[in-house]
């Protein structure tokens, strides 16, 4: 979920600020999940051998039923960010983040008279229970990643904008193993460094950005292509609303891989949408924003809530 980013806000290269320092807070809840085929899934099947207490002692029964998930995320992010000078800045952020998950196992087992015949409905139409069980109840809170990043401008004037971004993602552990399904919960991290060129056409009440990058992963994580769009609008001095298309496609698609709902996604593929608001007031700039996933491969159905402080310094 690293690229799921928001429209960059207020322009630090049109002001007379140096310095940027920002707080922000991301809250992310998860229901269900798609899978290898773009199919969303609310469930996964699974087996589970169930214990019983019955008269005559303790007896098994081992049946199919579906893994119900309850996940969230929150992050608190901070960066600093500083003009060089007006084709350069600089920009260094850290996350923390809270990782917790919930699940329990619902089955259903036919219901049965005193001498164990299943009962039917008057269409015949065996009748059924469903039982919950407690599967997995996990949370972690764990420093995450320090992401130093640089934007170079090869063009900046009042009607156009290219420029060239290179960032990388360093994370504060290296343990995860090589066998991907034998990671920790939700992971530990992994190296990315990646690079984006970004072009932005100036109108007078709107701004349309177009960017494309690549991402290398370490680890067993595939390296990524990104396209992304971006509208920018606005009718009221220093406030703008803007809409984002972000496309993310894996290099690397194995056939077998599974969707581990617990772990960090090795092989994913989606499209984010994005729509935010912006407002400025002197040195002051509040930045809110919402993400939905409405289609993706091997990739949690995210929505986020994200909400970001920042504050200019000459």
């Amino acid at each position: 979920m690293l690229t799921v980013n928001s429209v960059e806000s207020k322009d630090i290269i049109d002001t007379d600020f140096n310095y940027k320092l920002g707080l922000g807070f991301n809250y992310s809840a998860i229901s269900s999940y798609y899978d290898k085929d773009f199919k969303e899934k609310a469930e996964i099947e699974a087996l589970r051998t169930l214990q019983f207490k019955t008269e005559n002692g303790d007896s098994s029964y081992t049946t199919l039923g579906d893994i119900n998930i309850d996940y969230l995320e929150f992050h608190n992010d901070y960066f600093f960010e500083y003009k060089v000078n007006n084709d350069f800045v600089a920009e260094l952020n850290l996350d923390i983040a809270y990782y917790s998950m919930d699940n329990s196992f619902t089955y259903k087992d036919t219901l049965r008279d005193e001498n164990q015949v299943p009962l039917e409905d008057k269409w015949g139409e065996k009748l059924f229970q469903r039982v919950d069980v407690p599967d997995l109840n996990v949370s972690l809170l764990r420093m995450m990643y320090v992401n130093p990043k640089i934007n170079y401008y090869l063009a900046n004037d009042e009607k156009n904008r290219l420029e060239f971004e290179l960032e990388a993602f360093v994370p504060f552990s290296f343990n995860n193993t090589n066998v991907y399904e034998e990671g920790e919960f939700i992971g530990d991290g992994y190296f990315q460094i990646g690079s984006k060129l970004k072009y932005r056409a100036i109108f007078e009440t709107t701004q349309l950005e177009l960017a494309a990058g690549y991402s290398h992963r370490s680890e067993v994580f595939s390296d990524m292509i990104n396209a992304s769009i971006s509208i920018l609008f606005t009718r009221v001095k220093d406030t703008y609303f803007y809409v984002k298309a972000d496309y993310n496609q894996s290099l690397t698609n194995p056939e077998n891989q599974k969707f581990i709902i617990t772990q960090l996604p090795a092989y994913e593929s989606y499209i984010a949408t994005l729509f935010g608001l912006n407002v400025n007031i002197d040195e002051f700039e509040l930045d809110l924003n919402y993400t939905f996933i409405p289609y993706g491969r091997n990739f949690w159905l995210l929505n986020r809530l994200n909400a970001s402080f920042h504050y200019f310094i000459k």
